[in-house]
Parts: C-alpha cells; sequence; structure tokens
C-alpha cells in the first residue's frame, strides 16, 4: 500500500491536474523544488559549507540505486541522460569490422543513432520488422547470428507500453555471448526490477521520467561480467575525466599517476550538476521509502481499472473509437504505459488538456502513463472524459 498522505504533500500538480503524463516528464517533488530554489538563491553559500559532502550526496545516489535496482554501488553511473549512456556503452564495446548489432525498427531515436553512429567503424545492423510495433524476444533472437555482438532492446517500448521478455533475450544473449544493452528510461521507477535478476548487461536510463528527477539527470548500470571487461580494458571508454581515478584530493591535484577506479564511476566524465543530482537523489529516497514492488503494482492496477472501464463502456474497437494497444498481451507483457489508438490524436489531446487531463500523443494514438502520484480518481475522470469525446 502506497502512502497517499506522503504523496499528496510531495506532489501537489497530481491534484490540480489529472497527470498521466509520467512517460514524457514525470513530477518533481515538493523537497527538490524547494532544495532548488534555495540552491539558485543561494548557491555560493551552500558549495562553501557542503562542498565536500556533495560528493559523498553522489555516492549514496550510486548505493540507494544498487538497493533499489540490483546490484552493488560499483555496478552504477551517473550520467546525464539515455542518450549519452547508450553512446558510452555503444563506443566502449569490442568491435570489429563485419560485427552487428540487433535492433527492432520500433525503438526511440536514442536507442538507434548510437548504433547508427557505429557504422563509420563497419558495424552493421540487423534490423527487425517489429510485429505490430513490439519487439518480441523470439524475433530479436532469430535476427542473431555468429558476427552478433550487441542487443539492443528498449526495457519498455515508449509508444505502446510494450515489455520485452528480458530474462529470455538475457538467456541468449548469455548463452551466445552478446551483450544486452537496454534503453531502461520507460521502466527504471516504475517496474518492480532486479536488473542482476534480469540479466541484464547494461542499462541507461535519463532521470526525468519516472524517477522524477531533472533533466540532465541519469543512471547507468553495468552487471558484473561487463565491470570485469571494463576493468580487463575488453571495454574501451571513449572519454575519461579527472574525477575517474579510485582516489583524489583537492591538495593533491597534480598527481597524474592515481590509478582508475575498478566500479562504473569510471564512465563518468567531468564535473557533476551536482544540485540536480540531489535531486535525482530525493526521487530515488522516495522511491525507497514507497517501495518498488507497492509503486509497480500500484500502476498496473491503474491500468488495468483504466482497460476494464474502456470495456465496460463499450469504448474500444471495434464499437468504440479507441483501440488499446498491448492490451491483448499477457500481463506480464504490459506495463504501466498504455497507448490508446484513436482517429485524431492531437484533438483528443488537446481536448484532455483544456479539462487539466495530461496525455502524450504519440505514433497514432494518445499515450496514458500511471504513476505512484496518480489514484483511481484520474483513472475515472479520463474514462468520463474520454466517453464525452466520443460522444
Amino acid at each position: 500500500m502506497l502512502d497517499r498522505d506522503l504523496l499528496r504533500v510531495e506532489f501537489p500538480l497530481a491534484r490540480d491536474w489529472c497527470y498521466l503524463a509520467s512517460a514524457s516528464n514525470g513530477i518533481l517533488p515538493e523537497r527538490s523544488r524547494r532544495y532548488l530554489e534555495r540552491y539558485l538563491a543561494e548557491h555560493h553559500y551552500l558549495e562553501l559549507d557542503q562542498h565536500y559532502r556533495m560528493f559523498e550526496d553522489l555516492a549514496a545516489i550510486r548505493e540507494r540505486a544498487a538497493r533499489l535496482f540490483g546490484g552493488q554501488a560499483a555496478n552504477w553511473a551517473l550520467l546525464p541522460n539515455t542518450s549519452y549512456g547508450l553512446n558510452t556503452v555503444a563506443a566502449a564495446l569490442d568491435w570489429r569490422p563485419g560485427d552487428n548489432v540487433v535492433l527492432a525498427n520500433c525503438e526511440f531515436p536514442a536507442n538507434v543513432t548510437p548504433w547508427q553512429n557505429l557504422a563509420r567503424r563497419g558495424v552493421a545492423i540487423h534490423w527487425v520488422a517489429a510485429r505490430d510495433q513490439r519487439a518480441q524476444a523470439e524475433s530479436l533472437i532469430a535476427a542473431c547470428d555468429g558476427r552478433t555482438r550487441a542487443l539492443a532492446v528498449s526495457g519498455v517500448q515508449f509508444h505502446n507500453g510494450y515489455a520485452p521478455d528480458l530474462p529470455r533475450l538475457a538467456q541468449h544473449c548469455q548463452e551466445q555471448r552478446i551483450w544486452l544493452c537496454v534503453d531502461g528510461i520507460q521502466g527504471l521507477g516504475n517496474r518492480n526490477w532486479d536488473l542482476p535478476a534480469l540479466g541484464v548487461d547494461f542499462l541507461a536510463a535519463g532521470g526525468q521520467k519516472w524517477l522524477c528527477a531533472p533533466r540532465g539527470t541519469g543512471l547507468l548500470y553495468l552487471a558484473d561480467r561487463a565491470l570485469v571487461a571494463l576493468r580487463e580494458g575488453v571495454l574501451k571508454q571513449a572519454h575519461l575525466g579527472w574525477l575517474n581515478t579510485e582516489w583524489w584530493k583537492f591538495t593533491d591535484l597534480l598527481d597524474y599517476t592515481r590509478p582508475l577506479t575498478p566500479d562504473a564511476r569510471r564512465l563518468e566524465v567531468g564535473t557533476y550538476a551536482f544540485h540536480d543530482f540531489v535531486c535525482l537523489g530525493h526521487s530515488l529516497e522516495l522511491l525507497e521509502t514507497l517501495g518498488l514492488a507497492a509503486v509497480a503494482a500500484h500502476g498496473d492496477a491503474l491500468r488495468e481499472r483504466l482497460l476494464d472501464g474502456l470495456l465496460g463502456a463499450r469504448l474500444l474497437a471495434p464499437t468504440g473509437p479507441y483501440t488499446a494497444c498491448c492490451a491483448d498481451d499477457v500481463v506480464l507483457r504490459r506495463s504501466q504505459i498504455l497507448a490508446l489508438g484513436c482517429p485524431d490524436p492531437i484533438g483528443v489531446w488537446r481536448l484532455l488538456a483544456a479539462q487539466r487531463i495530461a496525455v502524450n500523443p504519440r505514433e497514432g494514438g494518445i499515450r496514458v502513463s500511471f504513476h505512484h502520484y496518480n489514484d483511481e480518481g484520474d483513472v475515472d475522470r479520463l474514462l468520463t472524459a474520454l466517453a464525452a469525446i466520443a460522444a
């Protein structure tokens, strides 16, 4: 059971709006808003007081990410966004001309362009024609061959909420010595993921959506076998920053012989946006307080309530105007995102916004996304509005 009182205090916007757009941007919690207002007003004084403790704050974020999503703090790096994380991984892998990466043709561009950029190194993309725009595990596996070095997939697809079978993909990748690389931005923070149990090798996720953090924050996970490859030099990092060493002191910055850290922190580059990452820490703290399993179950229940309501009101095709993407999939393939195809998604989006209901128009439909700050009243409010629009 979620702490509704805590959520009301931290997310007042979700009481004013029926906010069903977390797949685009999450709501910043009040503790982060207050912190940023103070930081922007008094940052010189705050930094004089807290400069050295900021690095301890960053260490605490890695530790909390490990507790929430699996692994140890050493498996986690702090990066500015999903694209940066996936580019970091793509550039680090030990490619040879003639190698390929398997990719479905329904991925968000952030999980496409880093792999396209490898063409200059002689790496091809094996495109999978995703049936019904769903990156199904068996189709991705069938596209692998003896020269496949990586399989890249979204843990939850951005436009329809389809959740591929990650354990099945991981099993195949481990058997064939292929790296499994996951764009996790639509699942980290709303799915009850244990990444070591799933078998994921790499996962990159920006913090601005389901983690409810500022833009410019994100997380990168490296599995143990990826960490070993990094330490042994099998993975080659494209960038090296001044904080990537095992230890450092402001009083000894001219020592250029310090060894690199053996942790995923080696992939972080340069000075951090400390204030934004402090806010990411706030959101992870909230998730830990609420319980990730409870957050995931809550979103699942709201999705099913919406589906049941649409069916009960005869709003789904063929008798109604809306088509629920992935509703015919088994529950394990559904997520906290539900896409409703309709004849005029932009028009529906505008009509809903006029009633202070926030959704997103995407790929021929409206995308509805449920997070911890939503409740049953939001579902009922959306159902009433959709029925009125249909009429």
